[in-house]
């Protein structure tokens, strides 16, 4: 088995800056200005197959899972508390974090 790193995209969204290195977090940077951010995506090569079309989510805040009706034939994975906190939220802050969907 191989993986491959792959750069999807770049962004540079507002604010980032505080996310990154040099940032106003350690000192410097502006709290308004943005950094480049990258879309990494892994391609696992095995002996029969390339796979790609697996998606696998750390958490499903929108910024990291709000593209998934862009991949309809993809398998999502993500941890079982996250999942339910995401379909069941009990409170204000978990119902805002997430979009509304179907259940996969």
């Amino acid at each position: 088995m191989r993986v491959h790193h792959l750069n999807c995209g770049s962004m540079r969204p507002l604010g980032g800056s505080l996310l990154v290195g040099g940032s106003l977090l350690v000192g410097g940077g502006a709290p308004h200005g943005s950094a480049t951010m990258v879309c990494h995506t892994l391609l696992v090569e095995t002996a029969n197959a390339l796979v790609l079309r697996h998606i696998v989510l750390t958490h499903l805040d929108l910024d990291h899972a709000g593209a998934l009706a862009d991949f309809p034939h993809a398998e999502v994975h993500v941890a079982a508390a996250e999942y339910a906190a995401a379909t069941t939220p009990r409170t204000l802050s978990e119902r805002r974090r997430c979009r509304a969907g179907s259940d996969r």
